[in-house]
């Protein structure tokens, strides 16, 4: 009878421990109060208006104001920000440009590292994704968009050359198409674009590529020009040239997908440097870097990023408008990415840049690797 009596009194202290576990955590929750103002760019504005009052629904105590900043002026509106000690809670920034502004103007000692939320929803992300976030004193920002690097192909006028997607796995087999469409045209059509984003995409993946291969930086420079030599007579420069071939990320998807015009296009890998070797690359992205963290909005803060990390249900459309492409590998999980999309056959390019971004290999030196870029691009 003691022991049955015993086993009662243990059972009912665990359930009052747990019950009151709960209930301090519930008043937690609760009293997440104050108000933050992020910034954002076009891309992503309307997404992070839409989580911000999705989540002041949850906590009526707090106030999350999302400010638009458009690109041509973010850094300039930053550094203005940083003069006059009126810096937005959060802001958003690409990899490249936060790691310019920490070396030339000592952005590092305004940032609050928001480590705890990497770490503990690590894989929400690429393995590739979080190295990029973390400089050589740790993290910058927390993961918001990426980039993966396709190859698109204009698969209906490829067929009129005797082409299809399969013929095209490698630098050379791009080179050897490129080279007979350019003869069977009589120098009309270079079939890589080379114009604007496409461009610096491409170098963006050379430089990659020949990281690979070497950590030198004089050596990955001359790699990347003897790469731009072999293609510079397949590459399209003009920007009303005609071409068949982008290497580009989900910015492409979304302007092939508004022509009217008809056409068919396919999402592919990146052309490897040889048969066998990686195809998975994925150019920077934007971060959220928190700037003006205190007592008084610490826990709004925290909540705010892990509130966007966890709930990606209402980000899928975004991604397939082609906004920009989500750093939170759950997003992927719906199966909607599977839709087929105006314009493209095929597997949806949804789902091949999903897949190369889980699978690229992370970039052991991204300082090297941006500063070869940007010197190659003259940035």
């Amino acid at each position: 009878m003691k022991k049955v009596r015993y086993f009662i009194i243990i059972i009912f202290i665990v359930l009052s421990i747990f019950l009151l576990n709960n209930i301090r955590s519930s008043n937690k929750e609760e009293n997440i109060k104050g108000n933050i103002v992020i910034w954002a760019n076009e891309d992503t504005y309307d997404y992070l208006c839409e989580y911000a009052n999705l989540f002041m629904e949850s906590y009526d105590k707090t106030k999350i104001e999302i400010s638009l900043i458009y690109s041509s002026n973010y850094k300039d509106k930053i550094l203005s920000s940083i003069n006059d000690n009126s810096t937005p809670d959060i802001i958003q920034l690409s990899t490249n440009e936060s790691r310019r502004l920490i070396k030339e103007n000592d952005l590092r000692k305004y940032i609050s590292e928001e480590k705890g939320i990497v770490d503990n929803y690590s894989s929400n992300f690429s393995v590739a994704r979080i190295k990029e976030a973390n400089d050589k004193e740790g993290l910058v920002g927390v993961p918001l968009t990426s980039r993966p690097l396709a190859l698109y192909l204009r698969e209906d006028m490829l067929a009129q050359y005797g082409y299809t997607y399969e013929d095209i796995n490698t630098w050379d087999d791009l080179k050897r198409v490129g080279k007979d469409i350019l003869e069977k045209t009589s120098g009309e059509v270079r079939i890589l674009n080379g114009v604007g984003q496409d461009y610096e995409d491409i170098i963006s993946l050379l430089v990659m590529q020949a990281m690979e291969g070497s950590n030198d930086k004089g050596k990955i420079e001359e790699l990347v020009k003897t790469k731009l030599s072999e293609i510079s007579n397949i590459m399209n420069t003009k920007v009303d040239g005609k071409f068949l071939a982008r290497i580009s990320s989900i910015n492409s998807m979304r302007e092939l997908t508004a022509l009217d015009v008809p056409c068919e296009w396919t999402v592919n890998n990146a052309p490897a440097k040889l048969n066998g070797s990686n195809k998975f690359y994925v150019a920077e992205g934007y971060n959220l870097l928190v700037l003006n963290e205190s007592e008084e909005n610490s826990a709004l803060i925290k909540r705010f990023l892990e509130f966007l990390a966890t709930n990606t249900e209402e980000s899928i459309k975004y991604v397939k408008e082609g906004k920009f492409f989500s750093s939170y590998l759950s997003t992927y999980k719906n199966k909607s990415i599977e839709e087929s999309i105006k314009n493209f056959s095929g597997k949806s390019p949804l789902v091949v840049m999903s897949n190369i971004y889980e699978k690229a290999p992370e970039i052991n030196d991204y300082e090297l690797y941006l500063e070869v870029k940007n010197k190659i691009l003259g940035q």
